[in-house]
């Protein structure tokens, strides 16, 4: 009898243990990916007339798969006089747990590519400028779906996206989109 219950709790130390390892397995590291909408959607030369930039630390993992928690969710408008900004810290995701659950080839090193769908974000981001309005932001990634014409995807990293950004003072947003093309650019140093 005394042999069953060692037996039984070194069974029992061996599963924990191998549990402890692997809820302990390393996460990447953050992740700032931008999103920029150009003027002519599927012009690359064409101007980028607004850039949402989410920076995500990864919270979890299972397997290949990453949760990450957007830290923030920042919004620009390029301009003559420089770019507009608003902010959001940690917004709200329409997720059941309010990570964005990604499956990564190698998840110590994920790629721009695989951040394509963003899941749907809504909410209220702040001016950086006090005198500005605040921006009603309205995004969501769609798959992407090449014109019926023969052609690559206009950007290295094509990503698309039904979005509205629209000033807290206004009807009109300052810019919309139904499944619009828009860069993901790779190995892109974080605008400022």
């Amino acid at each position: 009898m005394r042999s069953n219950v060692l037996y039984t709790i070194l069974i029992i130390g061996t599963v924990i243990g191998k549990t402890y390892t692997y809820a302990n397995a390393a996460l990447p590291d953050e992740q700032i990916i931008e999103y920029r909408v150009h003027e002519i959607p599927t012009d690359p030369e064409s101007t980028v007339v607004f850039v949402v930039r989410l920076e995500l630390t990864a919270a979890d993992s299972d397997g290949n798969e990453i949760g990450w928690e957007i830290t923030t969710a920042e919004f620009r408008q390029p301009g003559s006089g420089g770019d507009t900004i608003w902010a959001e810290n940690s917004p709200y995701v329409d997720t059941a747990d309010g990570l964005w659950w990604i499956e990564h080839a190698d998840p110590e090193a994920p790629e721009e590519s695989e951040f394509v769908l963003p899941p749907w974000l809504a909410g209220i981001a702040t001016a950086d400028n006090p005198q500005d309005d605040d921006l009603d932001y309205d995004l969501e990634g769609v798959e992407y779906s090449p014109p019926p014409l023969p052609g690559d995807p206009p950007y290295e990293n094509t990503a698309a996206l039904d979005y509205s950004f629209t000033l807290s003072q206004e009807e009109e947003p300052l810019e919309e989109g139904d499944d619009e093309p828009v860069d993901v650019p790779p190995d892109d140093p974080p605008s400022t």
